[in-house]
């Protein structure tokens, strides 16, 4: 199978090409210039996710799944046809059980704990999410040498504006 002159090799079903291996080695599928894009081009017949290039566990259970519709690129992470995992690089959004983020991180579960931060590298610091708008900055976290919860202006979220302690007592301008 194949040619001996400089000709593209041709796959064809119900007499229409498929696929194409051009003289220099480019792999194209549903395309006839695969070597516009680079050296294996994908063709979509839809811009919906099924039409896009998966890479399948042997059960067919897990997929990763790569996509482009007319404005941005897909990257997925799925299983049983679901996407639960969804990297849109054209907008910057990061879809995590959605297909559709809308915005710079969507989260939708039917977990009652859909967000977990963790901090297990044996450091003594704090576990806090920030808050950042080159003007004010909040911090919320958990301060790992006492366990209290708080929010603060201040990075150390030992030095909290509001302190709930393991105990249950609130502390307004107090660590106590």
């Amino acid at each position: 199978i194949g040619t001996f002159s400089d000709e593209d090799f041709l796959l064809y079903a119900n007499s229409t090409v498929k696929m194409r291996i051009d003289s220099s080695g480019n792999v194209g599928i549903g395309t006839t210039s695969p070597s516009v894009y680079g050296k294996l081009v994908v063709a979509q017949a839809s811009n919906g996710s099924s039409d896009g290039l998966a890479i399948v566990d042997s059960t067919l259970a897990q997929s990763g799944k790569f996509w482009c519709d007319s404005v941005n690129a897909y990257l997925s992470s799925g299983n049983a046809g679901t996407d639960p995992l969804i990297l849109n690089t054209g907008g910057g959004n990061v879809g995590i059980g959605t297909d559709s983020p809308t915005t710079s991180l969507s989260v939708n579960s039917t977990s009652s704990s859909p967000i977990s931060l963790t901090r297990n590298d044996g450091a003594n610091g704090n576990c806090s999410i920030a808050w950042l708008n080159n003007t004010y900055n909040w911090y919320a976290g958990i301060a790992q040498d006492t366990g209290s919860f708080g929010i603060s202006r201040n990075a150390d979220i030992r030095l909290a504006a509001l302190t709930v302690a393991p105990t249950g007592n609130v502390g307004i301008g107090t660590a106590d």
